[in-house]
């Protein structure tokens, strides 16, 4: 009985594990997605914006790519994970610098995330990005640094990114 419980479990581990590997969500996000509305910061980018740039996904990367040039958009690359169901996670590498440039290395930089896929090929994301805190000339804070957790909606808001996308036609 012990071990066929055992195996059971075990079963039930690897087929959660394995099932974005067999064609549970993971492969569905690979591809190109046509931009189709953002906002940051609760402001919509203008149209012309949304126009000029689309997103290409792997299995671990989203990029934004312009389209006239081909190339990556600058600081627009982000690694993620999902979580559970509609929890993403996303990564943003930026460079902490030290105090000589050997001390430079760089930092994974949270994202906590939502998504949404539709029938009609849509997948909405929103997610937080933490507010840098400001300080005067000497170094005193004068607004603190501020942490924001996952989003709850696909809103947007203050400190959230918030896209739409639609996945291009082949």
């Amino acid at each position: 009985m012990t071990r066929v419980s055992l195996a059971m479990g075990l079963f039930i581990a690897v087929t959660i594990l394995a099932s974005p590997l067999l064609g549970g969500q993971l492969p569905t996000l690979q591809g190109d997605w046509d931009i189709l509305a953002m906002s940051k910061n609760n402001n919509e980018a203008p149209p012309e914006a949304v126009k000029e740039a689309f997103i290409r996904a792997t299995a671990t990367t989203f990029v934004a790519i312009v389209r006239s040039t081909g190339a990556e958009a600058p600081d627009s690359k982000h690694s993620y994970e999902f979580i559970n169901k509609n929890e993403i996670n996303f990564y943003e590498t930026k460079i902490q610098k030290g105090k000589s440039e050997s001390e430079s290395a760089p930092v994974r930089v949270l994202k906590p995330g939502i998504y949404e896929f539709f029938r009609d090929g849509t997948l909405k994301i929103c997610f937080s990005e933490d507010i840098p805190g400001l300080k005067d000339p000497s170094g005193k804070i004068l607004v603190p640094e501020k942490k924001l957790g996952r989003p709850t909606d696909f809103k947007g808001g203050l400190g959230q990114f918030s896209i739409t996308l639609k996945r291009k036609a082949k």
